[in-house]
């Protein structure tokens, strides 16, 4: 008894950080290194440590109460610096990604962009380091970005078994089953498949033909509005603009109603938190595990649900919720699998789904991605587009003797037809496309990882890199598309004429342009952009004259660029606008 009661204590006293470090190893290898635990789950790891630990000091050492708390927490604190520590080295000698090039402290840990991300510069901080280490980097500890086109097809084709990555947690609010994910968080890939049809059948041909009528009448609205501000000499924000003609056209196209932004000519105050929101969730997604904390934290997630909730009832409302809008093709949808699974007809509400909750929780969900996967990418795309014409006016003048030749010089209609945009106004396509490749809406590029094995990827060296299993995979959009292999002369500058005569271009890689993703998680909304930037462009370069205000820096709006899973802008794109329309010059002569 003697002996073993000296023997307890010299292992708690003498050896004690031997002891620590050596659980503390064996957690990290056994652990930790195979499982990836989230802030709850250490938190209670922690916790039952600390008891244990607390336990055994106060048993076998002659000490007090308040003697062994203090020590215990001195022996938790350093088991945590030697986890700390066994990780470190691990991640940055003997981690299956160690010998890919990258900056140091990234494989040591992604908190070390924290900054970047916060700032919203992860795409040109990803484009620097592949300048300086090469086409693949790696950008965290688990994550590696590959410059290479066959890249795309490699993690994004129908049949990759790369799958969408850890971000989409963070996205969704979790990893939790009982929470309800949109289309775009989906990480269940046949249930991704499932509902993905529904989306597909609601961006048909047909049902974009559907949804003309929306975009006219927002854009009717919008040129009324700007030219009552152009008569007046105002100054315009004219991408704040872009995106009130966002916002009322997905609603209308959504929901069969608009949101009234365009008559306002200001964002409501939700969707202005909602803007604000985007650029917090970007540093959460990057560490999906911060989801555990942050939502603790009240954000405008809430009134934004609410507000999305109240545009479905009033949609249900109006002529009994049957519209040829995106909504009525997710309801049917939904009505079809309730119809198959539901075994008492009699319970069944067609429309608002009241018999099943996790149908309504579906249908929730998907709205709510609706009015914020329809609004942002296309106006930063109109945002960009403008502002890329206002630099180059020689570009502006072709595309207006483009538009007059295929429409005329009746400025004050509104250009409606749709097939004509897209088959004869090839100057106006390419400079949409041109703008996307300078500036894609989707920077950053979209996480993909592969569970089940490794990846073979080639890269434009023409070597091949093979991705070891669970190793986060990124595209870096924004490098690719600016590369001088596949795209040049002058891969950094506005060349829409590249798009006109690809095969006359030193390098044209069509694989590399990648503005709405690829393959089997490409933007199913991607159709109905372009006849929204087709349109809205066409219009104003038509309608308007357009010069930037005095005091607009071009350097300082195209530098406030940032990204928050989608482009958004600091600065304002400030112009003033003259009215090219008969009505306008009458009007003046008037006067």
């Amino acid at each position: 008894m003697t002996s073993t009661s000296a023997q307890t204590p010299s292992l708690l006293v003498d050896d004690r950080l031997v002891l620590i470090g050596t659980l503390a190893l064996a957690s990290h290898l056994l652990l930790f290194r195979l499982v990836d635990l989230w802030p709850e789950q250490i938190a209670k790891m922690h916790a039952g440590l600390f008891a244990l630990d607390l336990t055994v000091r106060y048993t076998y050492l002659p000490s007090g109460i308040v003697a062994a708390v203090l020590a215990t927490i001195v022996d938790v604190v350093a088991y945590t610096v030697f986890v700390l520590a066994s990780i470190g080295v691990y991640r940055l000698k003997f981690h299956r990604i160690a010998d890919v090039p990258g900056p140091k402290a990234w494989a040591l840990s992604k908190w070390s962009t924290f900054g970047i991300d916060r700032q919203g510069l992860r795409p040109r901080a990803v484009h620097a380091a592949h300048v300086e280490y090469g086409d693949v980097v790696r950008t965290g500890p688990c994550e590696v970005s590959i410059n290479s086109p066959d890249a795309v097809a490699a993690i994004s084709a129908a049949k990759s078994e790369c799958w969408k990555g850890p971000w989409y947690d963070g996205a969704a609010g979790g990893r939790e089953p009982h929470i309800m994910r949109s289309l775009i968080n989906l990480t269940d890939r046949s249930e991704h498949q499932r509902r993905r049809k529904t989306w597909d059948a609601a961006f048909s041909a047909k049902a974009l033909k559907g949804y003309e009528g929306a975009l006219v009448n927002n854009m009717e609205i919008m040129l009324r509005q700007l030219a009552k501000r152009a008569n007046a000499d105002e100054a315009v924000d004219i991408d704040d603009w872009g995106m009130f003609f966002a916002f009322d056209m997905i609603s209308e196209v959504g929901f069969g109603r608009n949101l009234g932004l365009l008559e306002q000519g200001k964002l409501s105050p939700i969707l202005e938190q909602l803007e604000d929101l985007m650029k917090f969730q970007q540093v959460v997604n990057n560490r999906p595990y911060m989801i555990e904390v942050t939502r603790q934290i009240p954000t405008p997630k809430g009134a934004y649900a609410g507000m999305v909730m109240e545009l479905l009832e009033q949609r249900d409302k109006d002529a009994h919720g049957q519209k040829a809008d995106i909504m009525q093709f997710l309801y049917e949808a939904s009505a079809e699998e309730e119809t198959t699974d539901e075994t008492d007809s009699t319970t069944y509400d067609k429309y608002n789904m009241r018999n099943n909750h996790g149908r309504r929780a579906e249908l929730a969900a998907e709205a709510r991605l609706i009015i914020v996967a329809g609004s942002d990418t296309s106006s930063t795309v109109m945002a960009m587009t403008l502002f890329l014409l206002l630099q180059h006016p020689e570009v502006t003048a072709q595309l207006r003797a483009e538009l007059d030749r295929v429409f005329g010089t009746d400025y004050e209609t509104a250009v409606s037809d749709f097939t004509r945009l897209d088959r004869e106004c090839a100057l106006l396509n390419a400079v949409i496309n041109e703008s996307m490749r300078l500036f894609p809406p989707l920077a950053g590029g979209l996480q993909k990882v592969n569970t089940r094995g490794s990846t073979v990827v080639p890269l434009l060296s023409g070597s091949k890199m093979v991705v070891p299993k669970d190793v986060v995979i990124t595209i870096p959009t924004w490098t690719m598309q600016r590369d001088a292999r596949n795209f040049s002369p002058e891969p950094n500058a506005f060349r829409p004429e590249r798009w006109l005569q690809p095969d006359k271009e030193e390098r044209f890689d069509r694989r590399a342009f990648v503005p709405f993703s690829a393959g089997a998680t490409v933007c199913v909304g991607k159709l109905l952009a372009y006849m929204e930037l087709r349109l809205v462009i066409a219009n104003l370069v038509r309608r308007f004259d357009m010069r930037a205000t005095s005091d607009f820096d071009p350097v300082a709006f195209e530098d406030g660029l940032r990204d928050v899973f989608v482009s958004t802008r600091l600065k304002k794109l400030s112009v003033r606008l003259a009215d090219r329309s008969s009505g306008a010059s009458q009007a003046a002569a008037a006067v």
